[in-house]
C-alpha cells in the first residue's frame, strides 16, 4: 500500500497552521502494465519512479493556495522527511511552482502534478518537470495523453469498472 497525505488549505484556518492533513490509502499495483508500449530507455526511467513512488510510501498532495506558501509547505515537508511531492493544478501558477522545485531540489524530491484534467496539462507538466502524472478521475482521451508523456500515470477510479477502464487506458498506478 501506498499513503498519499492530501495537504487542503482551509478556510477559515484550522490546526496545524490552517492545514488539514486527509490520509487515504490507495492501493499500488505491483505490475506496470503500460510500459510495453514504450522504448526500453523510456521504460526503464518510468520503471525506476514507480519504484520509487511505491518505495517512497508517502506523498504529500499540495493544494496550495498560493504559489509562496506552497513552496514553503514543501521545503517543511523536505525537513521533514517528506520527499514525495504531489502539487495539484488547483494550486495557483502550479507549473510555475513545479518548474521552481523541479530546479532547486532536482533530483532531492519526487515531483508530480495532481489534478490533471485537461489533455494540454500533461505535456505541460512534463515540461515543467513532473516525474509523474496523477488524475482524479478515469477518462479515456485524457488517461491516452499522460500516458504519451512516458512519466508515470495515477489515475483516479471507484468501481472495478473504472478500475480496470484506468488499466485499460494504461494507468501505471489506480488510486481508489
Amino acid at each position: 500500500l501506498l499513503l498519499i497525505v492530501d495537504l487542503i488549505q482551509m478556510e477559515p484556518p484550522m490546526l496545524w497552521g490552517g492545514l488539514l492533513w486527509k490520509i487515504v490509502w490507495r492501493s499500488c499495483l505491483e505490475e506496470n502494465q503500460s510500459s510495453k508500449w514504450f522504448d526500453e530507455g523510456s521504460s526503464i526511467m518510468k520503471e525506476q519512479t514507480i519504484q520509487r513512488i511505491v518505495d517512497e510510501g508517502v506523498l504529500a498532495v499540495l493544494r496550495g493556495p498560493s504559489e509562496d506558501l506552497t513552496l514553503k509547505m514543501v521545503e517543511a515537508l523536505l525537513k521533514g522527511g517528506v520527499k514525495g511531492i504531489e502539487i495539484t493544478f488547483t494550486t495557483p501558477n502550479a507549473l510555475a511552482v513545479i518548474e521552481t522545485l523541479a530546479n532547486q531540489f532536482h533530483g532531492d524530491i519526487l515531483l508530480g502534478v495532481g489534478t490533471v484534467t485537461k489533455i494540454d496539462q500533461s505535456m505541460a507538466a512534463k515540461n515543467a518537470g513532473a516525474q509523474f502524472l496523477v488524475s482524479p478521475h478515469t477518462d479515456k482521451k485524457l488517461l491516452k495523453s499522460m500516458v504519451k508523456t512516458k512519466l508515470p500515470v495515477i489515475a483516479g477510479a471507484l468501481t472495478p469498472s473504472e478500475v480496470v477502464a484506468a488499466l485499460k487506458y494504461g494507468a501505471d498506478i489506480v488510486k481508489i
